[in-house]
């Protein structure tokens, strides 16, 4: 059977058939179907110098042929289709395309790429794929890109899901304006209500970013990721967010994050109206008692530490500021500072109470407390024994080199019976002690000598001091401050 109408097809071949007729066109030859030959399955077959098949078509309603029947089908130059085997299939040994496929003028595109399918085209996409129920596109290759996709002026590859386009893909330096092509970039993917794009590896990363210059990227190192972002001179990974998480990261058994960098901060946090950072270890701990302040960093859990530092050759936390304390304590049910070991305070100390703790025989802790005193006083104590009544006592040169020797105290305390003891001639190295009423006994004492500190130069006797902090950041309610922490937290 053959059809001629112009509107029609121009030929119209079939393995079932005895014959194939020609329609008005001009091909090299034409190699007839043969009925009677089962392994004969091609439709059409023609060979030439040119053309091994040429087709057009005008703007017909013709009807469909094979399973799919819209308006996709039913005028088209060369149309394949088949229930169970390729619709068109084309190969090529040389260095073009197998399949070329063009829509409207593209004669300033080249032609000479080498693909299995190449679609061309001026103004509309070069390749349209579509599936109900599977990929619209999939490309698949052995040692190259599966897919790639180029363009000189828009995105190089679109991949949607779904409903339609996801929400605007706003230009960076005019944010809120165009589209969600308004952009152009290497692949987008837009969904309402899926991933824009997923990325998945066994051994290697998901998904490779790069802006710029980058590092040597090798994937069998330490870059292996879901997400990996490199760059030598900016940003590897920017995420940015109105209302929930700029970057969400969860992991089974490892860190969620790990971030490095070899010049600057591993990880640089900044929010305009809440924690810098929220850690929280567990289930999320108390809000902190008092005026409720937010924190570049705030450490929390229920039944872990807060916040630990660790440090080999520095101090573990180190606690700083210009016009407020450098460190705070505040315990509602405990003690607000706890040490175990020694404790150095170099400065002015001021304190309500200072303690000390003891272990007891018993293997208890007791408490003992300091003396006050309205002045800064060095002591140190000692023993002696009177000669004919009297005893030169030398100062522990340490000790001397710590108070004003100009003016001392020395408080005597007799060991044995005499008449009495007093202090006499106190210099800077030695101080006299002798027995009242000219006694010569020789009864051993004790004593107690104090001095002003050596170096403290200025200070005024029962100064007053305010001990509440200032207040240098706006106050937030503490119901705000629970508020965003548990938001946060989400």
């Amino acid at each position: 059977m053959s059809y001629t109408d112009d509107d029609a097809f121009v030929a119209w071949g079939g393995g079932n058939y005895d014959y194939l007729a020609i329609g008005p066109c001009n091909f090299g030859f034409v190699t007839m179907a043969d009925g009677d030959n089962p392994n004969f399955n091609t439709g059409v077959s023609g060979g030439g110098n040119v053309f091994g098949v040429f087709g057009y078509a005008g703007r017909g309603d013709g009807d469909a042929v094979g399973p799919t029947k819209n308006d996709y089908t039913n005028s088209a130059g060369v149309m394949g289709t088949s229930l169970q085997v390729t619709g068109v299939a084309g190969t090529t040994a040389g260095l073009y395309p197998g399949v070329y496929g063009q829509c409207g003028d593209a004669q300033d595109l080249p032609l000479h790429l080498q693909a299995g399918v190449l679609g061309a085209s001026q103004h509309f996409p070069g390749v349209y794929g579509r599936s109900v129920e599977d990929s619209g596109v999939t490309g698949q290759s052995m040692t190259d890109y599966g897919v790639w996709g180029t363009s000189i002026r828009s995105t190089g590859v679109v991949g949607q899901t779904g409903g339609g386009f996801g929400p605007p893909f706003s230009d960076p330096n005019n944010p809120g304006k165009g589209d969600v092509r308004s952009t152009p970039v290497g692949v987008l993917g837009t969904t309402r209500e899926s991933f824009g794009v997923a990325g998945t590896s066994s051994k290697a990363s998901g998904v490779i970013g790069q802006t710029g210059a980058a590092p040597a990227f090798d994937s069998k190192l330490n870059y292996t990721a879901g997400v990996a972002g490199t760059s030598r001179d900016a940003i590897g990974v920017v995420a940015v967010s109105q209302n929930s998480f700029g970057v969400l990261a969860t992991s089974q058994k490892r860190a969620a994050v790990s971030a490095s960098s070899q010049d600057a901060a591993g990880v640089s946090a900044v929010s305009g109206a809440n924690f810098g950072v929220l850690g929280i270890s567990g289930a999320q701990g108390p809000t902190p008692a008092g005026t409720f302040q937010l924190a570049g960093i705030l450490g929390s859990s229920r039944d872990n530490y807060g916040v630990i530092g660790a440090s080999k050759a520095l101090p573990g936390v180190y606690g700083f500021s210009t016009d407020n304390a450098g460190v705070i304590g505040l315990s509602t049910n405990y003690f607000a500072g706890y040490f175990s070991g020694n404790v150095l305070v170099t400065g002015t100390l001021t304190a309500t109470v200072k303690n000390a703790v003891v272990r007891f025989p018993d293997g208890s802790q007791r408490l003992l407390h300091c003396m006050e005193s309205p002045e800064h006083w060095f002591e140190d104590f000692g023993s002696a024994k009177l000669t004919r009544g009297r005893a030169t006592v030398k100062l522990d040169a340490d000790f001397a080199k710590t108070v004003k020797l100009n003016d001392y105290r020395v408080f005597l305390t007799p060991e044995g019976d005499c008449h009495g003891l007093y202090v006499q001639n106190k210099g800077t190295r030695t101080f006299e002690v002798r027995e009242l009423q000219g006694g010569s006994s020789g009864a051993r004492f004790s004593y107690r000598i104090v001095g002003k500190r050596k170096d403290i130069t200025a200070h005024k006797r029962f100064a007053k001091i305010e001990t509440s902090l200032p207040r240098r950041i706006p106050k937030l309610r503490a119901s705000r401050g629970r508020k965003a922490a548990h938001l946060t937290s989400r």
